[in-house]
């Protein structure tokens, strides 16, 4: 998150880095309190804002997962690899291998539906801020984030673990 941040602080303006590192429990708080927003306009408002606020940490965990998925593979084909070598009568499509295009396809395919399951997340996490800024500021609105964040997990769990 940090390294994110920091080239977050090198292209956007100041402004910005506010908003993209925001603490939403405060910010509901001081929006109901202060300014005396409630139901559906402080609703609209937090989800915008918790968007924002949470793309970094959502960026960031996509990219470890990234990175540990990545790794794996390249592990994988290189086992693979050295298991062929030592083996000359054995090729790399036999039935219980996988060619190297098909693990390419793969590596694509999980790549892609890891984004898409971090996508919802950051989505379902944002409209949990809001709903749950509705219900009560602050506290609901972290409670929101965590059952919006923890439901899309639940729903795209099967997507991202399954081949």
């Amino acid at each position: 998150m940090r390294l994110y941040e920091w080239i977050a602080s090198k292209w956007v303006d100041q402004e910005m880095m506010d908003r993209l590192t925001i603490d939403t429990f405060l910010y509901a708080k001081r929006k109901s309190e202060v300014e005396g927003k409630r139901g559906t306009e402080l609703a609209r408002e937090m989800f915008s804002v918790s968007w924002r606020a949470n793309l970094i940490s959502f960026l960031a965990d996509y990219s470890v997962h990234q990175v540990i998925m990545l790794y794996a593979y390249y592990c994988y084909a290189q086992q693979k690899r050295r298991k062929s070598e030592e083996d000359s009568v054995m090729s790399m499509e036999s039935h219980d291998d996988m060619p190297q295009g098909h693990l390419i396809l793969f590596t694509v395919r999980k790549s892609t539906l890891l984004g898409l399951s971090r996508g919802i997340a950051l989505g379902f996490s944002s409209i949990g801020a809001g709903l749950g800024s509705m219900v009560a500021p602050s506290w609901g609105t972290l409670i929101g984030t965590n059952l919006g964040d923890g439901l899309a997990a639940s729903l795209t769990e099967d997507l991202v673990d399954h081949p």
